[in-house]
């Protein structure tokens, strides 16, 4: 069996998903291709430990239920996280924890600011389909120690964030506390 699960839609024209203005003001047909290209273009995918999928797009961060029964699209249930200053929507990787938290990996595809590349956790609370109890932390001291692009992220056994960047390999360690940064240490390792 093989089923093909449709991105979500959001907005008046095709490729655009909800909060996303990457290409408010580029006009013309090169913009139209590129927004077409980007539309269902997933960079990461990572089980939620139940019957749902955190999928990572180049177009923000979406979760997807296939409610036990994966070839069959009626009972799908998709929730669509819109960016809104919380994380730059052109994620590269996520990674989640043991408490179920999920980690983002983004960064400024156009390099249009200098401060776009983000390290970003969503705790869902257990409920991705209700964004009532989320809890968003961001990590804003990194981008002063990494100004540029993050490609990768990973939790490992110990709770240890490991980022991957094209200023090297980075682990923070966050104390058990992901949302209060005041406790945070962290490490560079480059290429020497």
């Amino acid at each position: 069996l093989k089923a093909r699960f449709p991105m979500p839609r959001c907005g008046e024209l095709p490729g655009y998903v909800c909060g996303e203005d990457r290409f408010e003001g580029s006009g013309g047909v090169q913009a139209e291709i590129l927004a077409e290209a980007l539309t269902d273009t997933i960079t990461s995918i990572v089980p939620d430990g139940g019957t749902g999928l955190w999928l990572g797009t180049l177009e923000g961060l979406v979760h997807f239920d296939h409610m036990g029964t994966p070839t069959d699209p009626l009972d799908d249930l998709w929730t669509v996280f819109s960016s809104e200053d919380l994380y730059d929507p052109n994620i590269s990787r996520l990674a989640t924890d043991a408490e179920g938290r999920v980690w983002i990996a983004s960064f400024d595809m156009a390099d249009e600011f200098d401060d776009t590349d983000s390290l970003v956790v969503l705790d869902p609370g257990g409920t991705p389909w209700y964004k009532g109890d989320d809890q968003w932390g961001q990590f804003p001291w990194l981008m002063t120690i990494l100004p540029n692009k993050l490609y990768t992220v990973v939790v490992d056994q110990q709770d240890l964030v490991w980022v991957g960047s094209t200023e090297g390999l980075f682990v923070i360690d966050h104390g058990g506390t992901p949302f209060d940064p005041m406790d945070d240490q962290w490490a560079h390792r480059d290429a020497n």
